[in-house]
């Protein structure tokens, strides 16, 4: 049956009735009409389609943008020369330099296929090791619950901190590689390979690096400290690699933190390197004291591992405690007198026993209690020093809070002759850590736009083959190497190189 003509009667602009007619046939598309336009029913199919287009082409567009950005950063790799302000503490680089080996007594053998080095290594890890166990198991006898009261063990609790183990391992560098490359697995000959760390006492370990330190005469110390997802091998791959390539002619020693040496556990990583950080502290003040006035001591820390440095030497300088937990400057005041006047005043710190006096009011007595517990906390307070004891502070690409790196390096100028930040615009590890922390810029991406009185900035810029994502060019990259080696390089004196080897 045929339908008549739906007909509607509108008004024109012009006030006159208008007639307007939908077809009757059932098979045209139907419309409603709202003053003159007219308006096709929406389809959520086409929405949806519409929806997902625009959604793929953004994303089409990210990935050009973040493809032309790593392909610009791959090209245009470069590194900045360090700044004219410390070219008078360094000596440049000669072609016997940069093509010779490293003298260093730890390079123990060198044939036609690989190098071999003896690293000495020191960690706060929990080891499975039985020899470690052993030795861990009678460092922390005295920390034992027995024969303490609760008091005690509320105070072990308060300032618990990792034991450190130490020992030496040997290492094969293959020289079949390019410089720079540190490749821990796949073809063997190529591997920079690791043997197990033989464990030792702590006087051992000291009187083993006096002797290496003695063979020496530029009287070197490096220490090492990794970042974020490391194990205790690929440290001491690395520190190995380092040691070939810069070249470098001291003793190289490699400090292990905690890490969990894994991709997913970055927060874990985070507070183990913000809490455990003592032992290197301890680390730093035994080679002073144990390898001589006229040996030079040089800190390399990496990404994370600059939270490591960071807090143990303000731990030293005394503007943090052994813990991490901010000092109160009344403690510093107290601590900077005499036990005669202490005595005098009715103090309790006199450096002797205080059992039964670490809580007052279930309080810690903090006076009494870190001097007691940690003898070298704030031994390079600036009123002790004077003299830097570090010769060298290296700062690569640091996994640290803007804000808190000016902070911890404003406390630690007077404990170091140079500081030296490696920061980098193609970093692309720092800035999933930017992201991760709320988007505040990480000290090691030079667009956090570091300057503080005494430090030395490098920009880097670029990524290659063996640092794909522009985060490990402390290693990697051979300007950088070169830059480290003359870095540590003894300085000139009176018009010409001081004797080194």
């Amino acid at each position: 049956m045929m339908r008549a003509p739906c007909v509607h009667v509108g008004r024109s602009d012009n006030g006159a009735a208008r007639r307007l007619e939908r077809p009757a046939s059932s098979s045209q598309p139907r419309h409603r009409v709202k003053g003159e336009a007219l308006v096709r029913r929406s389809n959520p199919v086409n929405g949806m389609f519409r929806y997902a287009k625009s959604i793929a082409g953004s994303l089409a567009l990210m990935a050009v943008a973040a493809g032309a950005k790593y392909g610009q950063s791959w090209v245009f790799r470069d590194v900045e020369d360090l700044p004219a302000a410390s070219s008078s503490s360094y000596v440049g680089l000669d072609d016997l330099s940069l093509g010779g080996r490293a003298e260093s007594p730890m390079r123990t053998a060198n044939d036609a296929e690989a190098a071999a080095w003896k690293i000495a290594v020191v960690t706060n890890r929990q080891l499975s090791d039985e020899a470690a166990a052993a030795q861990l198991a009678e460092s922390r006898l005295s920390s034992s619950v027995v024969r303490r009261t609760l008091s005690q063990q509320l105070a072990d609790a308060v300032y618990r901190t990792a034991n450190s183990t130490m020992g030496f391992a040997d290492v094969r560098v293959p020289h079949d590689r390019r410089r720079g490359e540190c490749r821990t697995t796949g073809d063997p000959a190529a591997q920079v390979a690791v043997g197990p760390v033989s464990y030792v006492t702590n006087d051992d370990f000291y009187d083993q690096l006096q002797q290496s330190i003695d063979q020496t005469r530029s009287k070197d110390v490096f220490v090492f400290v990794h970042g974020f997802n490391v194990s205790l091998n690929a440290a001491v791959a690395r520190a190995a690699q380092l040691a070939e390539d810069m070249p470098f002619n001291g003793v190289m020693v490699v400090f292990s933190w905690p890490s969990e040496a894994s991709a997913d556990a970055y927060l874990s990583d985070e507070k183990q390197a913000e809490r455990h950080f003592w032992a290197l502290a301890e680390l730093l003040i035994n080679l002073k004291r144990n390898c001589g006035n006229d040996s030079r001591l040089h800190v390399l820390a990496h990404s994370m591992g600059n939270r490591v440095a960071l807090r143990a030497l303000n731990a030293l300088a005394g503007t943090i405690g052994p813990t991490g937990a901010e000092v109160d400057p009344f403690l510093l005041a107290r601590m900077s007198r005499t036990a005669q006047q202490m005595n005098a005043e009715g103090g309790n710190f006199r450096g002797e026993s205080i059992v039964g006096q670490e809580f007052r009011n279930g309080v810690v007595d903090v006076t009494a209690e870190l001097p007691q517990r940690f003898p070298d906390w704030a031994v390079w307070r600036k009123a002790n020093v004077e003299s830097p004891p570090l010769a060298n502070l290296v700062m690569a690409a640091p996994d640290v809070d803007a804000v808190e790196f000016a902070r911890f390096t404003d406390g630690i100028r007077h404990v170091c002759g140079t500081m030296v930040l490696y920061a980098s615009d193609s970093d692309f590890a720092l800035e999933g850590s930017r992201k991760l922390h709320g988007g505040r810029y990480r000290a090691g991406d030079s667009r956090a736009g570091i300057d503080i009185e005494g430090l030395q900035v490098v920009r880097v810029s670029g990524v290659d083959s063996l640092d794909p994502l522009g985060h490990s060019y402390y290693g990697s990259h051979a300007k950088v190497l070169t830059q480290l080696h003359g870095l540590i390089k003894p300085p000139v004196v009176a018009g010409r190189v001081s004797d080194w080897r």
